[in-house]
């Protein structure tokens, strides 16, 4: 495998020849580097997206929402085996209604 580029240069912290960028490392998939277009050449950028998908710092918030979202859905889906918090309710209500009644 050839190797990449050796760093990538920017001035947006100070006194610190580095760009400022954030990522995400999903436990599946790919991550993301979100970072400004122009601080990267084309060798650098192809390099990167080999690796990780390379997007814009603009993106990083709503990408960062729709991460939380999907995350409370997976949450809600395994507490309810799969079913919507709605159904859920209506599950347990039908539950118990159905419940048996005991004689004293």
């Amino acid at each position: 495998m050839s190797r990449g580029p050796s760093n990538i240069r920017g001035s947006d912290v100070a006194h610190t020849p580095l760009p400022l960028a954030f990522a995400s490392i999903p436990r599946e998939g790919r991550p993301s580097l979100y970072i400004d277009g122009r601080k990267l050449s084309n060798q650098t950028r192809d390099y990167l997206e080999t690796l990780a998908n390379v997007r814009e710092p603009n993106a990083f918030d709503a990408d960062l929402k729709a991460l939380g979202a999907a995350k409370a859905t997976a949450r809600v889906d395994s507490a309810t085996g799969g079913m919507r918090s709605r159904d859920w309710s209506a599950k347990r209500a039908a539950r118990s209604c159905a419940a048996p009644i005991r004689s004293r």
